[in-house]
């Protein structure tokens, strides 16, 4: 196929999926998209897993022990020189308590999320130009994703869902975001837009491996409240400036100690790790508000293990808490196919004016690591020590088993 028309196709695909970036219209357009991915000339990398936590032990008024949940989640990406097709589904069946009873048995409920859906489109075939859409796809400083929690720290993701364009030259990263949601706003009550830009010294000599990068973002928000129809209408203005540097080396050493990558990163007025409300790792997470904060990302091999040293800690913009993260992983191989994985995280939401109201959590979390072939087995036990009360501790513990496969063509 010659190269204007193999583009013209990618680009009309690429504009068709944004057409239909609904949610009703978005899954079959991604999967269509995705089985011309498996066609000659596509790279397809990505992983389906199949999980279960049979049990779980979690205290409310007493321990209770019972079955979790079932999930699995296929995480997909398709590329050629021109064209990049990702996406991410999940679906989880768990059981869950009744909303309209809360003395009523727990009963089984599921769902299936689209996590992540996108598109990017490279009209010369190379990283000097690409523009991307859709759900999530995720530019990011470099070394800024934390794997171990499964986050990007600060606001160094500044792509998000919505529109971006990425130029790539002479060791120079510029970016532009425009931040959309899946349903109609109105521009004058709702904008965002974030930009990045970014340095790479290899540029100048392949002896200076280090990167530096930093993302800006900027929040407009505008509400009208009235409670009742006599009350004066209240008006809500709100304006936010957000950023992040950060500074990623990547040595080249062999031996004992090698694979060296460290990220260190200061990020203002962004979310901490603590305050995301969808991992809930303190008991008191929704006390706390955006902050600044320094955060690391380390990894590095000592002979046959592999080491990661994640974690970030800072204030609170309004001085009342000081949020500590800080995560660890081995990967300690016993044989070619067998290792021991062990994970150990801390939390901890500092009060400042009331010692009373801080709180810590602890995670352990062992277990086998199994590889064969292009499979991995993953079995262990998660512990946690939650601080609940200032004065008042509880154990809660899971047995998280899952199967992965690994796709690449």
């Amino acid at each position: 196929m010659a190269p204007a028309n193999y583009f013209a196709g990618n680009l009309t695909i690429f504009f068709y999926i944004l057409l239909f970036m609904k949610k009703r219209f978005l899954l079959p357009a991604y999967i269509l998209i995705s089985f011309t991915c498996f066609a000659k000339g596509y790279e397809t990398k990505g992983n389906f897993i199949l999980g279960v936590n049979p049990v779980s032990c979690k205290y409310d008024s007493e321990y209770e022990t019972d079955f979790e949940s079932v999930y699995a989640c296929a995480d997909i990406t398709c590329s050629s020189d021109y064209l990049t097709a990702g996406g991410k589904f999940y679906y989880r069946l768990n059981l869950s308590d009744d909303k309209n009873d809360i003395n009523a048995d727990k009963t089984l409920s599921h769902k299936l999320d689209l996590k992540r859906a996108y598109l990017r489109v490279r009209p010369f075939g190379t990283n000097f130009m690409e523009i991307s859409g859709g759900k999530l796809y995720s530019y990011y400083l470099s070394g800024n994703f934390f794997q171990l929690s499964e986050i990007y720290t600060g606001v160094s993701r500044w792509g998000k869902t919505g529109l971006g364009m990425k130029f790539e030259t002479a060791g120079f990263t510029f970016g532009a975001a425009l931040p959309v949601t899946e349903s109609y706003a109105e521009l004058e009550n709702t904008f965002g837009a974030a930009a990045a830009f970014g340095y790479d010294f290899k540029a100048l000599s392949k002896n200076i491996p280090l990167k530096l990068n930093s993302s800006y973002h900027y929040e407009y928000s505008y509400s009208e409240k009235q409670s009742k129809k006599t009350d004066p209408v209240v008006e809500t203005e709100d304006i936010n400036h957000r950023f992040s540097v950060s500074a990623n080396y990547a040595p080249s050493v062999k031996g004992f100690f090698s694979k060296i990558n460290t990220t260190l990163i200061y990020s203002y007025n962004a979310q901490p790790y603590l305050a995301h409300t969808t991992f809930k790792n303190v008991s008191n997470y929704a006390e706390i508000g955006d902050a600044w904060f320094f955060s690391v990302n380390h990894r590095n091999t000592f002979g046959p293990v592999d080491f990661i040293l994640e974690g970030e800690g800072g204030k609170t913009l309004n001085c009342q808490y000081v949020p500590l993260y800080f995560g660890t992983q081995l990967l300690i191989p016993v044989t070619k196919n067998f290792a021991f994985k062990p994970r150990f995280f801390y939390y901890n939401a500092i009060n400042l004016e009331d010692s009373e109201r801080s709180r810590t959590t602890y995670e352990w979390y062992p277990r086998l690591w199994v590889t064969v072939n292009q499979f991995i087995i993953s079995a262990g036990y998660d512990f946690y020590y939650r601080q609940t009360q200032s004065d008042g501790w509880k154990w809660e513990w899971s047995v998280p088993l899952y199967v992965e496969y690994k796709i690449k063509k």
